[in-house]
């Protein structure tokens, strides 16, 4: 059964007679609608999903899909120009806990937003798990009936879990609870 795939096409061969191909812009953005990507912040210093979410969202953007992302920055990377993002300021940049957590208004009003005004099978991706913006993607997926993916990037494994424990046990029992484990995409 050969099987070709290019960036725009899936081409399917089944014996001599039939044989089928897909359009994958038009089968992509007749499954999904949209993709709101949240990330709790884009800046370099942040590691691989600084640089591999803006690609994803992309990607997705070049195969018919409509998707944008929603961060927060840092004043140091405030002139970062990255296409299809929308980011917003921390609101406690200078206060110690509440830094750390990336709390944003502006973040949470524009995720609400745009949860409230896509189509119903719309997906919000959320791209980690131990910060205010990835609590918020879970209360506007589970608030506007859309379905959300987490992707934890590794937050899950033991060495990850083993940092800062106490912070991420507090986090998970007040904030976090059971929303990543009942993440409703399929």
């Amino acid at each position: 059964m050969p099987l070709r795939v290019s960036p725009t096409s899936l081409r399917l061969a089944l014996g001599s007679r039939i044989k089928l191909e897909f359009d994958l812009r038009t089968l992509f953005s007749q499954l999904v609608c949209t993709v709101t990507h949240v990330l709790a912040g884009i800046d370099p210093r942040f590691g691989g999903p600084t640089y591999s979410v803006p690609r994803l969202s992309a990607a997705l953007r070049e195969v018919g899909v409509a998707s944008t992302l929603i961060s927060t920055f840092s004043a140091d990377a405030a002139s970062l120009n990255y296409p299809h993002i929308h980011a917003y300021a921390h609101d406690f940049a200078r206060v110690p806990i509440l830094r750390g957590l990336r709390f944003s208004k502006g973040l949470r009003s524009a995720l609400f937003a745009a949860a409230a005004a896509t189509p119903t099978q719309s997906v919000l991706h959320s791209h980690g798990l131990w910060l205010l913006p990835n609590v918020w993607a879970g209360q506007a997926a589970a608030r506007y009936e859309r379905k959300l993916i987490v992707s934890p990037r590794g937050m899950l494994a033991p060495a990850a879990l083993a940092f800062s424990t106490l912070k991420k046990r507090l986090f998970w029992q007040f904030l976090r609870g059971d929303r990543a484990e009942t993440s409703n995409a399929s």
